[in-house]
């Protein structure tokens, strides 16, 4: 799975969990403060989510990592590695290809 495929199912899982229009989800936009505006209980529903999509746990991971769908995105695609480009999920006891 790519960087842009992790992003877009990120961008899909915030904006179904959270009901966010997809269309105000652009990649690069702060979404805590700023543009999309999320707060501390958002940020639970979107480890969660990465956690259910991914198998990555995100809990006490630093602030920097949520400031954007790209951010998040990068940091899914580093804790699962990359193989020919493609994102891997090696915490688990068998490595696979990202979940769904």
């Amino acid at each position: 799975m790519t960087k842009t495929e992790i992003a877009e199912k990120i961008k899909n899982m915030i904006s179904e969990n959270l009901r966010i229009p997809e269309n105000m989800l652009d990649d690069d936009a702060e979404l805590f403060g700023g543009d999309i505006g999320l707060d501390s209980v958002d940020s639970l529903e979107i480890i969660s989510g990465i956690d259910d999509l991914f198998g990555v746990d995100m809990t006490g991971v630093d602030r920097e990592h949520f400031q954007t769908i790209n951010a998040l995105a990068s940091y899914v695609e580093g804790a699962c590695g990359a193989v020919n480009g493609k994102a891997l999920c090696h915490h688990r006891p068998w490595p696979d290809l990202c979940r769904r």
